[in-house]
């Protein structure tokens, strides 16, 4: 018939095989003969494989990841259905230059963008993809005042970040405003007690408090 890769494990007398390429779902009987210097030997075995549950969906948490270079994410993902009988996956991104990926682990390497992969290892062709952004990463304050070295910039915002106490000063002003992107992503940056900065830019999804 068929084979549907399916592997199962028998132990016989303190030996174990492993029979690979198998059908799901099925009995066999199997003659296993062995042989060593006193001579040959053979038995008769009868094993039966489980029913093979094939992934049918991978659900990754975001369809899109937003990350700042040198800030690494893992992501996370599940299967349907949860008793599929291999939940092994395999992590694939189509630009390495952009980021890397080692089980789940993404690992942004310079600005710009790719597509992650994740593909069901029962090969029965479950799969989703993620659109991975890499821009220059916000998440403390010393980053945020960093965006003084670069008016043109795009930036993504990865936390709330907390200005108390920090007196604020504008990093730009009318004679140098800044150009650049800032993708606030819904965070906040609180108790400013000064304007961000002035600019010229495509500011979205940003939300500042105080």
């Amino acid at each position: 018939g068929e084979k549907e890769n399916v592997e199962t494990t028998s132990n016989l007398e303190g030996l174990e095989y492993i029979f690979k390429n198998l059908k799901s779902s099925t009995r066999y009987e199997i003659e296993v003969e062995t042989s060593n210097a006193y001579g040959i030997a053979s038995k008769k075995v009868e094993i039966e494989t489980k029913e093979l549950i094939p992934v049918q969906k991978i659900i990754l948490e975001k369809t899109q990841e937003k990350l700042g270079i040198n800030h690494t994410k893992t992501l996370t993902y599940k299967i349907e259905p949860e008793n599929a009988t291999n939940k092994n996956v395999n992590w694939q991104i189509d630009n390495t230059q952009i980021a890397t990926v080692e089980n789940g682990t993404v690992t942004p390497k310079k600005i710009g963008n790719c597509i992650l992969t994740l593909t069901a290892q029962d090969g029965r062709g479950a799969s989703t993809t993620c659109t991975i952004k890499v821009g220059n990463g916000i998440s403390t304050v010393e980053e945020l005042k960093a965006i003084a070295n670069n008016a043109t910039g795009d930036y993504i915002l990865l936390n709330d970040i907390d200005l108390q106490g920090k007196n604020w000063t504008r990093l730009f002003d009318n004679s140098n405003p800044f150009k650049g992107t800032l993708d606030g992503q819904g965070y906040s940056i609180k108790n400013m007690n000064e304007r961000l900065f002035h600019c010229c830019a495509r500011c979205h999804n940003r939300k500042f408090k105080n």
